[in-house]
């Protein structure tokens, strides 16, 4: 969960993972996508000078929904698929 801290990692993250065997159960994507909710607000103050959270996971929104914004993406050929040429939208 990025923040504008510029990579420290608040610690508050660090006790949900003191147990490594639960980690797989909590819902990370939600967290995340809170995050981004939470600096997208904290944007809007015009005192903020960046903006922190997940930018890649609202880029690949925006590209998915506001069809301006997205780049061209060519149809995927058998081919491509078999040799492994092809990409995830988000890389």
């Amino acid at each position: 969960m990025p923040n504008t801290s510029a990579g420290r990692v608040h610690l508050m993250y660090m006790l949900l993972l003191a147990d490594l065997t639960h980690v797989a159960t909590y819902s990370w994507s939600s967290a995340v996508l809170a995050c981004l909710y939470r600096a997208l607000d904290h944007g809007i103050d015009y005192h903020q000078n960046n903006i922190g959270g997940c930018m890649l996971l609202l880029q690949c929104w925006a590209w998915e929904w506001i069809k301006t914004l997205s780049p061209i993406i060519e149809p995927l050929t058998p081919e491509d698929i078999a040799t492994g040429h092809c990409f995830p939208l988000a890389k």
